[in-house]
């Protein structure tokens, strides 16, 4: 069986009560992030979640992303091969 490298990126679209928690466990978890809009529920959260971003040294990015839009398809791409 192929064995499949670790994701460096994820993206959360849960429901949004759910967006900081788990986008602070990814990126405490070393995963750069695309995260649903809202990014959090208030703005203590979104501090919070920009705080680990910095601290881990990685992204945290706020999308609205549909799935036919370019978005979907090119921004983790270019993020992966460090058109960022």
């Amino acid at each position: 069986m192929k064995s499949f490298p670790a994701p460096e990126i994820v993206y959360v679209a849960t429901m949004h009560i759910n967006h900081a928690a788990l986008s602070k466990m990814m990126l405490e978890s070393g995963k750069h992030v695309l995260c649903e809009q809202p990014m959090t529920m208030n703005l203590r959260q979104a501090e919070e979640v920009l705080a680990v971003a910095k601290e881990e040294g990685k992204l945290f990015v706020d999308v609205r992303c549909y799935i036919n839009e370019t978005l979907c398809t090119i921004c983790p791409f270019e993020i992966i091969d460090g058109y960022w």
